[in-house]
């Protein structure tokens, strides 16, 4: 539906899933008998999950990953921590500010891993030109 409403092509949830963007949803997989059936088990092999959603992202709007969030913790997630950057839009992280030769998904997950791989990856060479 905010694809729809966003006049997006209709052919593009086809291409991506089969042409059913709602089974392939994470948070409706959450509330599917499947997952019901192992989630306490399932739950309780997940890792700490860190989502980050752009405040201006139109694709996938914030209030998406916040949703997506509260059905992990109702899932059983026990690690679960939700992000919103301010004036980010959807490609930023991935496209734009790779291209412009900042790191932001880098300088998001630092702050998750342990203190020993946080300092070595900053010891690493930046993959772009300087």
């Amino acid at each position: 539906p905010h694809l729809a409403s966003r006049g997006i092509y209709n052919a593009l949830p086809h291409l991506c899933t089969d042409g059913d963007l709602r089974r392939h949803s994470p948070t409706h997989v959450l509330s599917t008998p499947e997952w019901r059936g192992v989630a306490a088990q399932a739950a309780a092999r997940l890792p700490p999950v860190h989502l980050y959603a752009g405040e201006l992202d139109q694709s996938v709007p914030a209030a998406t990953s916040e949703a997506f969030a509260r059905a992990l913790r109702g899932a059983g997630a026990q690690q679960v921590s939700m992000a919103i950057g301010k004036g980010v839009r959807h490609a930023e992280p991935v496209v734009e500010d790779p291209l412009t030769g900042g790191d932001l998904q880098i300088e998001l997950m630092l702050p998750t891993l342990p203190e020993e791989v946080g300092k070595k990856i900053k010891t690493l060479k930046p993959p772009y030109p300087q």
